[in-house]
């Protein structure tokens, strides 16, 4: 009877436990390394130094990797929120502005609780494009405005209003982050004053009817010599980094564009983490990796399944938007519709390597197949590699293909389930390697 009786409880303990078990949640995946000329490496940032030189964690070890011989590092991700402060090399700093001068624009934190990543530092106006205030939730409407913020080369500062109006002038004041304003802030604080052509009064703008503010374009500035490597960071930033240091408990990344940022070593809410955990991509300019999206295509051609025509997009999907799979931003690779093939020279090269998904705008969508055909010197063509069927949703997949031998490349996408409906294909990171 007892043993009976241990058996029921037994069970019912299980029972229980078994629905909190699968509510936690799941680990996460390491982030993976792409090495050149070695598999993947499922491994954490541990450090970078002054030489460029990235320190990875993995299987208990330590593994410090040259830049020369990493292609990239983890997934950036942007982010929704503001501010966001865009830079001439292309940087977008997710801080708060505190104050805009003639010479140089100071960020940080407007709360002072120390929520944001970075310490209050300085970035020269010179390196300034733009300060968007309320992004897009929309990640489409957001990449349209922050092409259209970086492409701007306005003679005269212009304010981006809610509901798609601009305004024109000479920026006189901008406020703090209008949140953030503090309790005896005066009357005029929460606006922005800009003198327009013709007008005796400077136009008051409030700050929660800016959506963004374009600066009038600057000369332009050489950017710094050391530039290898663009560092995304887990808070949306994604930086041109020129330079890593460490002192102390501080760490400083000079930008190429000019100015620097500070933070803390020790993690901002956990001390038992660092600076490193809070970065989740790097990808260096390493003179080892050409990236196709740089190269000019021998040839591009799509048979439309229809009537629509579709191009091909360099560093963009194939509607012109960024690379976008998993939530993920990827810097570099290849959009096209399925139906379509492009070519590339390869002579010298040694491998090609990419990943493959659909673009995150297909959604649960779509569905294709790329093809890869390798052509020797004679001109004879041969597969090379052939996908399975790749669909909207899928987590991006991982080729890599030896180059001996071939003369050129041809990649091929066609269509699988449901004729071209939403076949937007990429090739992320798409890559050629001596």
């Amino acid at each position: 009877m007892f043993l009976r009786q241990r058996i029921w409880l037994g069970a019912i303990l299980a029972a229980l436990a078994a629905p909190l078990a699968s509510a936690l949640p799941a680990a996460e995946p390491l982030p993976t390394a792409f090495l050149l000329g070695e598999p993947p490496l499922a491994a954490q940032l541990a450090g970078i130094d002054l030489d460029w030189n990235i320190s990875f964690r993995a299987g208990g070890k330590l593994r410090v990797v040259p830049t020369a011989d990493l292609a990239y590092w983890g997934r950036y991700r942007d982010t929704e929120t503001g501010p966001q402060i865009l830079l001439s090399d292309g940087s977008v700093i997710r801080a708060d502005p505190l104050q805009l001068g003639e010479e140089s624009l100071t960020l940080g934190d407007a709360t002072g609780l120390g929520r944001g990543l970075w310490d209050e530092s300085e970035i020269p106006r010179s390196a300034l494009l733009a300060i968007l205030y309320q992004p897009p939730a929309l990640a489409t409407s957001r990449d349209r405005l922050l092409d259209d913020l970086a492409q701007a080369d306005d003679a005269d500062d212009r304010l981006l209003l809610v509901g798609g109006e601009s305004v024109a002038g000479t920026l006189l004041s901008a406020p703090l982050d209008g949140r953030f304003l503090p309790a005896d802030a005066q009357a005029g604080q929460g606006e922005f004053r800009l003198a327009r052509r013709n007008l005796a009064e400077p136009l008051a703008i409030p700050a929660g009817k800016v959506v963004a503010l374009s600066l009038a374009a600057a000369a332009p500035q050489p950017l710094g010599k050391d530039r290898p490597v663009w560092l995304g960071c887990r808070d949306g930033s994604l930086l041109h980094a020129a330079r890593v240091e460490v002192h102390g408990g501080s760490v400083t990344l000079e930008l190429a564009a000019g100015g620097a940022l500070t933070t803390t070593l020790a993690g901002r809410d956990d001390p038992e983490k660092k600076f490193w955990d809070e970065i989740a991509l790097v990808q260096p300019a390493a003179a080892s990796v050409r990236w196709l999206s740089d190269l000019k295509t021998l040839g591009y051609k799509h048979i439309p399944l229809l009537d629509l025509e579709w191009s091909y997009h360099a560093d963009r999907n194939c509607l012109g938007g960024r690379l976008r799979t998993e939530r993920a931003l990827f810097l570099k690779g290849l959009g096209m519709h399925s139906t379509s093939r492009l070519a590339y020279d390869v002579a010298g090269y040694r491998r090609f390597e990419a990943e493959l998904a659909l673009d995150q705008s297909a959604g649960n969508r779509g569905s294709a197949i790329y093809k890869v055909l390798l052509q020797d010197g004679a001109g004879a063509w041969r597969a090379g590699y052939e996908s399975p069927v790749v669909r909207g949703g899928d987590a991006p997949l991982a080729v890599s293909l030896d180059l001996a031998g071939a003369a050129r490349i041809a990649l091929i996408v066609e269509f699988a389930d449901r004729g071209d409906e939403l076949d937007r294909a990429n090739w992320l990171s798409a890559r050629l390697m001596k």
